[in-house]
């Protein structure tokens, strides 16, 4: 599942990628086994592999942003819909194979 978030109080943006059905951990662990370098070298250092022992992981990119700032919504909104599409073209090709 592909999520954006706005955090108004830790002051980020985020578009992330979770891992949250049945088989999540197994599902991350054998796409951040596959890709992890790929996917760096797609979207820069700045990518966070988050692996938790419950049912819920995430891969994500995030960037220090003040969401109540309204001069900074249209760049916010961008960074948005770049970053989901192109996560969303990304993972969609490589979760088939999982």
């Amino acid at each position: 599942m592909m999520s954006a978030v706005a955090s108004i109080r830790k002051k980020y943006i985020k578009v992330a990628f979770y891992f949250n059905r049945q088989d999540a951990r197994k599902n991350f662990i054998n796409l951040k086994s596959r890709y992890e370098l790929e996917l760096i070298r797609e979207f820069g250092s700045g990518i966070t592999f988050q692996e938790n022992r419950g049912i819920t992981s995430a891969i994500y990119i995030s960037k220090k942003s003040d969401i109540e700032d309204r001069s900074l919504w249209k760049e916010q909104y961008k960074w948005f819909k770049d970053n989901l599409e192109k996560f969303e073209e990304y993972f969609r090709i490589r979760i088939k194979h999982l």
